[in-house]
């Protein structure tokens, strides 16, 4: 009897004539078993998979009564190394290389909950663990400063190879560099600090790391259109998405630090969009105005904060100022022209400058004013943009009004100091397009 019992329970549903057909072609029969036959080694190993990562997961959340963190963290390196071990049997033994890079590809995948407790560890003897209002599975408390720094060599010492190993296995000609940064984003994790202003740049420089290093190393290789060549480039995300996640659920966010996971989103799809989705990449990259703009709004009203005798009366140019001259280095940046990143720019810059020479008028705001109101107008004559050179030219008339109207209100230098600074200014420019103006605009198009 040549038919297992799943074939002969789904030919049994089949229609009489359908069967009959079937039995009368015993090749149709070789075959439709074969592909079954073919399809299950695939359909263990993911059942497989799934059931050593929800094991992982239970090993990392469930609450252990009556073990140290310590015994409990080297069990959950055990079962790693058992991975990784299994994973090299796999390999050199049963000459099996998928099964081998699953096993690899797992223990790989875990290593940033690892650095994250170890990084507990280390935390732990920096603050007083009974402060801290952490649920059982984050609190990971070390005996002593060197029963911390014993643990912590332990687990670097046993996951680094694995590290290397799982990536020679799954991109060979990138394994190198690309382990090499993945270890160095997960040592970032051991930095034993959670103060969110103190996060807030590590958190920048992994997002920054993870997507330069993304576009570096599969620039130009093949492997980045493989799935291990993908989930490669998952993994190297992984720490800097634990960090984020970390900050969020388990510490007070602040408003900084919900700035900067915004502008690493903004930069990661601003800079990812003309690599991965070439067809769409100008709507995509516009969309990154979005975060960018909630990201430094949320900056500027940290910044007012911290420094709030200085700039309690600049709050309106601080937020519409600097995103401004964000835009105008996204329209340098962007596919396309960046005509729309400009206009918007100039807006931006226009309408904050009236906005605070409206409400909080004084030198300093008028002369950015007409600064701001000459070069928004030179760039309208330029681009033949109507509207918004009238709306330039408003607004360096009312600099230029308020400065000589401070000059002659204040016995002071500054007002007619800035008015022969920005007569200089428009003298040189005038003498730089003069001499060089036709090939300098003809390279920046």
């Amino acid at each position: 009897m040549q038919s297992d019992i799943g074939f002969i329970q789904d030919e049994a549903k089949e229609p009489a004539g359908n069967a009959q057909a079937a039995l009368a072609d015993p090749i149709k029969i070789k075959d439709s078993l074969a592909s079954r036959i073919a399809c299950l080694p695939q359909l263990l190993r993911s059942g497989g998979a799934c059931l050593l990562i929800l094991a992982a997961a239970i090993a990392m959340l469930q609450s252990w009564e009556g073990m140290s963190h310590q015994l409990k963290y080297f069990s959950f390196l055990a079962l790693t190394v058992l991975l990784a071990a299994c994973g090299v049997i796999s390999g050199l033994r049963l000459k099996e290389s998928k099964g081998a890079r699953t096993f690899l590809a797992i223990a790989a995948a875990i290593v940033p909950f690892h650095f994250c407790q170890l990084g507990g560890f280390i935390y732990s003897q920096f603050v007083d663990p009974q402060s801290l209002s952490l649920p059982e599975y984050a609190l990971w408390v070390a005996e002593s400063p060197e029963a911390a720094a014993i643990t912590a060599a332990a687990g670097i010492i046993c996951l680094a190879p694995i590290v290397i190993l799982a990536f020679a296995a799954l991109i060979p000609g990138l394994a190198g560099p690309a382990a090499a940064l993945y270890l160095l984003l997960n040592a970032l994790l051991l930095i034993p600090l959670r103060d969110p202003l103190l996060v807030s740049p590590i958190i920048a420089v992994m997002g920054i790391g993870a997507l330069v290093g993304d576009i570096k190393l599969f620039r130009s290789s093949s492997s980045a259109r493989t799935n291990e060549g993908l989930l490669v480039r998952l993994m190297l995300a992984s720490p800097f998405l634990l960090i984020v996640t970390r900050s969020l659920m388990l510490y007070n966010p602040t408003e900084w630090l919900i700035a900067t996971v915004l502008a690493c989103l903004a930069a990661l799809i601003f800079i990812a969009a003309p690599r991965y989705l070439p067809r769409n990449a100008s709507q995509v990259q516009a969309s990154s105005v979005i975060p960018a703009a909630l990201s430094w709004n949320l900056a500027a009203n940290e910044i007012v904060r911290l420094f709030h005798p200085y700039l309690s009366d600049s709050e309106i140019i601080l937020h519409g100022l600097p995103f401004a001259m964000l835009l105008l280095v996204m329209s340098r940046a962007c596919v396309g022209t960046g005509r729309a990143y400009r206009s918007a720019s100039a807006i931006i810059a226009l309408v904050s400058i009236m906005l605070q020479l409206s409400f909080h008028p004084g030198f300093w705001t008028a002369f950015t004013a007409m600064v701001t109101g000459i070069t928004v107008l030179i760039y309208c004559y330029l681009s033949r943009n109507a509207f918004l050179a009238w709306c330039a030219g408003i607004t360096a008339l009312s600099g230029l009004m308020y400065d000589v109207y401070y000059a002659f209100r204040l016995a002071d230098f500054s007002p007619w100091i800035g008015m022969s600074l920005v007569g200089i200014a428009l003298i040189l420019v005038s003498s730089f397009i003069e001499r060089r103006g036709p090939s300098w605009f003809a390279a920046k198009q």
